[in-house]
């Protein structure tokens, strides 16, 4: 609403804006969702299960502000009022409402305020209960953003062990893909990955190059089978001393006289690394990271954090998010190198039209803060 209202915009009733509009993937994968989402919703109303009714309500939730409002922020707030930022508005207005009309049983106050203050209308309760658009369901789109956002989230959890936070950039992701996900999909993904998850570049490896399989096997369902054995199994499965067989179940020892066959419901499946490689997996995915960090990605995180510093200068300072700033940053020598590195970037992110080193000049908000261990002065000014 912040940028909508800086801009005048307003939105277009259905008769102005036909589906066949829709140009961008992004609107047309979140108008999917949710007319999945009113489908869903509607079913399990009418089945009277309100406690499954409210599930996937939560999940489209996670899939409109952490990837539909997340991967559109740019269009919001570019310059040019351009047709495809219009989209962007009328599809997230749409959105709202729609999503207000679902909430309006379980959260009645909320959907309210949200829909009145969206519309001007009287009130979400006396709107009719939507009706889910079969022709804007695309199975094969949300399947495709459901892996991508697997693949991101795996990447992100292993540099949340890594303890690599996503503002410092890296080298690669390493992919190794089942064989139902061709590559070519990723590689259409290929900049949204890239820029999800802060890498400059996707690699793809065989899963054995990067992975071995390892199998967890579950005692509380083998004991009752073998006893006293159960311990001498579980040792096997850790030492890799198995045979995994095409059915799912496994055999151990992989060699010896003596056998245990256990079924495939009795084991899981997971993967260990390879020497070199840390892994996450998910559905047959096997995602690594690249974690050593060159001079030139270490300042390149600098500047990153020095960019959301900046951000929370102009809102100390009380900026609208449209002004144009000056900035001033003071630090050592590895920092200020790296910001004129990285000037053109720094400007574009905060909208400022230079940054400075010094001048006797009254700042609107300053602030000396570490980053990287490292003491550094910021200030901004209109």
């Amino acid at each position: 609403m912040t940028y909508a209202n800086i801009d005048g915009w307003k939105p277009e009733t259905e008769a102005q804006n036909p589906k066949s509009k829709i140009q961008n993937k992004l609107d047309e994968w979140i108008l999917s969702e949710l007319n999945v989402l009113i489908e869903e919703v509607t079913q399990n109303m009418e089945d009277y299960n309100l406690t499954k009714a409210t599930r996937p309500l939560l999940e489209f939730v996670d899939n409109l502000s952490n990837w539909y409002v997340r991967r559109s922020r740019r269009r919001f707030w570019k310059s040019e009022n351009d047709g495809d930022k219009a989209s962007a508005y009328q599809t997230l207005h749409t959105v709202l409402i729609t999503m207000c009309k679902l909430l309006a049983p379980f959260m009645p106050t909320t959907a309210e305020a949200i829909y009145k203050n969206l519309t001007g209308k009287t009130s979400v309760h006396l709107e009719d209960w939507p009706v889910a658009d079969k022709k804007l369901i695309k199975k094969g789109l949300n399947e495709e953003i459901h892996i991508v956002r697997a693949i991101v989230s795996l990447a992100f959890s292993l540099r949340s062990k890594n303890n690599i936070k996503v503002r410092q950039p890296l080298t690669r992701v390493i992919l190794a893909l089942p064989k139902n996900i061709p590559q070519k999909l990723i590689e259409a993904y290929r900049d949204v990955i890239l820029e999800e998850l802060n890498v400059k570049d996707i690699s793809f490896e065989h899963e054995g190059k990067i992975a071995t399989i390892a199998i967890t096997v579950d005692p509380r369902k083998i004991g009752p089978r073998f006893g006293a054995e159960t311990q001498k199994i579980i040792g096997f499965s850790k030492s890799g001393n198995y045979a995994m067989q095409s059915d799912g179940s496994v055999n151990m020892p992989a060699t010896g006289k003596t056998q245990y066959k256990l079924a495939a419901d009795e084991v899981s499946i997971g993967y260990k690394g390879q020497e070199g490689f840390d892994v996450a997996s998910e559905n047959g995915i096997l995602v690594s990271i690249e974690t050593k960090i060159t001079q030139e990605l270490l300042e390149e995180g600098y500047v990153r954090d020095m960019v959301r510093f900046i951000q929370e200068l102009r809102k100390k300072a009380g900026y609208s998010i449209s002004d144009r700033i000056y900035v001033y940053v003071s630090g050592p020598k590895e920092i200020t190198e790296a910001v004129t590195r990285f000037a053109d970037f720094i400007e574009r992110e905060t909208l400022a039209m230079e940054i400075q080193e010094g001048g006797d000049f009254e700042w609107d908000a300053e602030e000396e803060l570490e980053i990287d261990g490292k003491k550094v002065k910021l200030g901004v000014r209109k």
